[in-house]
């Protein structure tokens, strides 16, 4: 490890604001709280020895009805007890008299221990006005004063929350029709529904971030609601709209979903949850771009893009909804990082279904499966392809059922796989017509596989690997696994644990002088039925 990797580690590590009491001064309903300083992608922690040995710090806890302020130098410790409950913590650093970094989080704390909690620190933004909302009046006050003001400043604007309040919906944009600035609406507050509508419409060349500030909606029946929503909480007008979640951001509890997108929408961190409806609704040639946060425990569709839009996941989770991600035709799909994840569903695609273009390139689609009940079928426990294209270079789609064909990947289209892995996938279903291709089934169109490996996926019927429904399997490279493998590896079925071909004159092996080109194609060599693992090499079948 050289010098400068070592400083950086250094920094990262020992850069911790310690609050803590005298261990024999603790008193019964009193505990402590550890902060440790970090940062990521664009946030500017930790600065360099110099600048932290000159920085100073504000340090606002609140909880249990109080709101205490602590101040620090440098790396040097505040020694303070709370008492036990719930406390927000706010670090606020500061570098020569000018704003430097500043993150929060919450922390529980218990009685007589030191409590951990971690703080991202991002850049400070300068202001131009900052307002203060703890009611609806003020919040009235606030977004008036904002749609009041001049257009294409590119100043920022700031409205913190201090307090829990209610608002009624709304169908008219949230800051009117001034274009071309920047607002922050942050605080660890939230602001809940009385009314139906949305909480916030962004208007035409408005970029709004919600930092930290929770947006609760209406369920008929639940927290109080007599009435369902029915309609997103927040609502982008135009597609030079912008809306940013961040920190512990919230959208929940909504029969409407969460966000219509006409624009940019980024989901750096925060949750959707909760909520029924389509969670992310885009139409129109739009961009959601997942780089963190969650969506989770929603019912309905989780994410919905259609009509030319890009979903690009970088990283976040899609866990625990009771719906799918569908991306229509000429739509597309980029996942690079984060998870798919133990999601649930009665249709097909249990995790992803795509009928544009799927490129995966990292990630996990895992864990995902298919409820259908009684003597009816659902496919693609992890991917349902239908009449798109999906190509696969890495990442991993594992551990997906279904009760109909293709517990790991359905395909009816086009798929491209030249990496990744597909594994532990199984098909419920026995039947002539179901539980086949417990990692990939190919319906309809083409299969071509160029590397990765298939393994470990079982089929209650046929094609414990990859079943082929008379249609095209070309085989370049990569691993099909067979019957004799070791247990891990090994794909299972009643018939063909590798491979179920029902027409041979469309699977073989052989090269693409063109990668995936069908018209450079050429067969080396036929595919047939098999219980033994299938290995190719630069178009050559190796034991």
């Amino acid at each position: 490890m050289n010098k400068q990797n070592t400083v950086n580690m250094l920094l990262s590590c020992l850069i911790i604001l310690l609050f803590s009491a005298c261990f024999s001064g603790w008193k019964s309903d009193e505990g402590a709280i550890i902060i440790n300083l970090g940062g990521e992608g664009r946030a500017v922690w930790p600065p360099s020895s110099a600048m932290l040995a000159k920085m100073d710090y504000t340090v606002t806890l609140s909880g249990n009805g109080e709101v205490i302020k602590r101040t620090s130098k440098g790396s040097g410790t505040i020694r303070t007890t709370v008492s036990v409950g719930r406390w927000n913590v706010q670090v606020d650093a500061s570098y020569e008299k000018e704003p430097y970094a500043s993150g929060s989080a919450s922390a529980e704390v218990k009685a007589g221990q030191n409590n951990q909690v971690s703080i991202q620190m991002s850049q400070v933004i300068k202001f131009y006005k900052e307002f203060y909302a703890a009611n609806e009046g003020e919040w009235n006050e606030a977004r008036t004063a904002i749609a009041n003001e001049e257009s294409d400043t590119d100043l920022n604007y700031a409205i913190n929350v201090t307090k829990d309040f209610k608002l009624p919906g709304s169908t008219e944009n949230t800051f009117g029709k001034v274009k071309g600035i920047n607002i922050y609406v942050r605080g660890n507050h939230t602001i809940s529904l009385y009314s139906q509508g949305n909480i916030l419409r962004i208007g035409a060349g408005q970029t709004v971030t919600l930092q930290d500030t929770g947006f609760a909606g209406l369920t008929n029946g639940k927290n109080g609601a007599d009435m369902d929503n029915n309609t997103q909480l927040v609502f982008m007008e135009n597609t030079s709209s912008i809306f940013i979640m961040t920190g512990s951001a919230s959208l929940s509890g909504n029969t409407g979903g969460g966000v219509s997108v006409a624009g940019t929408f980024i989901m750096k961190g925060g949750s959707i949850n909760n909520n029924s409806g389509a969670c992310v609704y885009s139409q129109g040639r739009n961009t959601f771009i997942m780089d963190g946060g969650s969506i989770s425990d929603n019912s309905g569709l989780c994410v919905y893009i259609l009509a030319s839009c890009t979903f690009t996941m970088n990283g976040g989770t899609i866990s625990g909804n009771t719906g799918t991600i569908i991306i229509e035709s000429n739509c597309t799909f980029n996942m690079t990082g984060g998870s798919i994840n133990n999601n649930s569903s009665t249709s097909d695609g249990s995790g992803v279904y795509v009928g544009g273009t799927f490129n995966m390139t990292g990630g996990t689609i895992s864990g995902n499966r298919g409820t259908y009940p009684y003597n009816n079928y659902n496919s693609g426990g992890g991917v349902y392809l239908n009449n798109g294209t999906f190509n696969m270079s890495d990442g991993t789609i594992s551990n997906n059922s279904c009760t109909g064909n293709g517990g790991g990947v359905y395909v009816s289209g086009t798929f491209n796989m030249s990496g990744g892995t597909i594994s532990g996938n199984y098909t419920a279903a026995r039947s002539s017509s179901y539980g086949n291709g417990g990692g990939v089934y190919v319906n309809s169109g083409t299969f071509n596989m160029t590397g990765g490996n298939i393994s470990g996926n079982t089929a209650n019927s046929a094609g414990g690997g990859v079943y082929t429904n008379y249609t095209t399997f070309r085989m370049a490279g990569g691993t099909v696994y067979g019957i004799e493998a070791v247990d891990t590896l090994a794909n299972r079925a009643a018939m063909g644990a590798a491979l179920f071909s029902n027409d041979t004159t469309r699977t073989g092996y052989g090269t693409f002088a063109i990668p995936d080109d069908p018209a450079s194609w050429t067969r080396n060599g036929t595919l047939d039925t098999t219980e033994e693992t299938i290995r190719v090499v630069n178009g050559v079948l190796r034991e």
